[in-house]
């Protein structure tokens, strides 16, 4: 039975773990690192990228402009929006395919988020996004409610899975360094508009997984090439936190029944796990 997150990285499964001290004490510094391709990912998914994009391209199709919609339907479905002007997303992964669950649980991405939030961790959401050719870049931003103290905790990692190669020509995302241990939010600091002078752009492989604590600013870039930068995001937080999208609310009971005890644990959908009113 496990107990908490410890029970789940102590054991064989995840011993192994790529994640080491050297990506430890970066993402600590800097508020991110990128850990490069490496076949054990694929392994553990079942499944090479060009499978996951396959995958996602006939979700896309089959959902059209309702594509992401899931907990926010009221703003989006129901007045004829989509979730992200300039971007195609899908949500609610788990409940789409098995692989999904899956990329939510590679060992390293666990670690990671052990090693920031320093307490158990639940998911908070798993997701697909990718820019639209010639959308405008994003603002500066940060992925979670902002710290106004140095004592407090950091709650919220997020790691980017890439199914293709990320270049500025298609919207490759960029990260400021440091910026994880200022106070408050973008907006007291810069104008989130403008370029940073410290930013730093995240060419990454296709294979590469970023590791992002979700208080480290960062912008999406804009696609010039159109040629695809399809990224897996999965949103980790502290375990006491709410989830960001409602996976007992969302998460068929067939399915449930088939994720094992590490995924019913870290996915918040065991029995006696807590149910969020909220979407």
């Amino acid at each position: 039975m496990i107990k908490n997150t410890l029970d789940i990285i102590n054991s064989p499964r995840y011993e192994l773990s790529k994640f080491t001290s050297k990506y430890k004490e970066q993402l600590e510094k800097d508020g991110f690192c990128v850990l490069p391709p490496d076949n054990s990912y694929w392994k553990w998914i079942g499944a090479n990228p060009e499978k996951i994009r396959k995958i996602i391209n006939s979700l896309l199709e089959k959902e059209g402009a309702s594509a992401g919609s899931e907990g926010k339907e009221e703003f989006t479905i129901d007045k004829g929006k989509k979730i992200e002007q300039g971007a195609l997303r899908l949500g609610n992964l788990l409940n789409k395919n098995e692989i999904f669950s899956k990329i939510a649980t590679i060992p390293e991405i666990i670690q990671a988020a052990h090693s920031i939030i320093q307490n158990d961790i639940k998911l908070s959401s798993v997701l697909f996004r990718q820019p639209e050719l010639n959308a405008e870049e994003q603002e500066i931003h940060m992925d979670w409610v902002p710290r106004w103290s140095q004592d407090e905790n950091f709650n919220d990692i997020i790691a980017f899975l890439y199914l293709e190669d990320a270049n500025k020509s298609n919207g490759a995302t960029t990260v400021i360094p440091g910026t994880h241990k200022k106070l408050g939010y973008p907006c007291m600091h810069i104008n989130q508009h403008l370029k940073h002078p410290n930013e730093f752009l995240i060419e990454a492989k296709k294979g590469s997984i970023l590791i992002l604590n979700a208080l480290t600013w960062h912008k999406g870039g804009s696609n010039k090439s159109g040629k695809d930068r399809g990224i897996i995001v999965v949103d980790y937080r502290n375990r006491k936190l709410k989830q960001l999208l409602n996976l007992k609310m969302y998460i068929d009971e067939d399915k449930i029944k088939r994720f094992n005890d590490i995924e019913k644990y870290l996915f918040g959908l065991r029995e006696n796990d807590s149910y969020q009113k909220e979407k």
